[in-house]
């Protein structure tokens, strides 16, 4: 990185026109970005709400077996323990399963999405004269100006190259 910033200081009369591009918001900002989070949204909702569910059965079995210690039977507190132990385990296997499912959906969309975006940023900078683009967030920058930020003319590129069918 210090051999980066001492490159481009040395030579501010030979350097060309460089940009920045906040490749996160870019992914969150195109349409395509957009409603493909909406769509992760619909999937993950139903199980969000399956989880939930579990997660109050453990609570209810947790609470019907400490009112009922003192006054039920040692078979009817060891199946309500085995009710306990099931209904945790489903819960866990669900939350590790939605976790892994997820994990695996979002970063196939965010790898698609920001191929395309370096796609377009790319093809951007070439029509604009721009000999580079650095990503923000990738590197520390310790400052640039906001006119070198080419996030919103790629996201406009983007979505005009590749546009939603809704």
């Amino acid at each position: 990185m210090l051999g980066v910033i001492v490159i481009l200081a040395a030579l501010p009369a030979a350097a060309g026109q460089i940009g920045f591009l906040d490749a996160e918001r870019a992914v969150l900002s195109v349409q395509e970005g957009k409603s493909q989070l909406k769509t992760l949204e619909e999937w993950a909702t139903p199980r969000k709400n399956h989880i939930e569910e579990l997660k109050s059965q453990v609570a209810a079995l947790n609470q019907r077996l400490a009112a009922e210690r003192d006054t039920a039977s040692a078979d009817a507190l060891a199946q309500l323990d085995r009710d306990l132990v099931q209904v945790q385990r489903e819960l866990e296997d669900e939350v590790r399963g939605f976790n892994r499912d997820l994990t695996a959906r979002r970063d196939r969309m965010l790898n698609d999405l920001s191929a395309k975006i370096m796609t377009v940023a790319g093809e951007y900078a070439q029509a604009n004269g721009f000999d580079a683009i650095f990503l923000l967030g990738a590197h520390a920058v310790a400052y640039y100006s906001k006119t070198l930020d080419v996030t919103d003319a790629i996201i406009r590129l983007y979505d005009e190259r590749h546009p939603i069918s809704e």
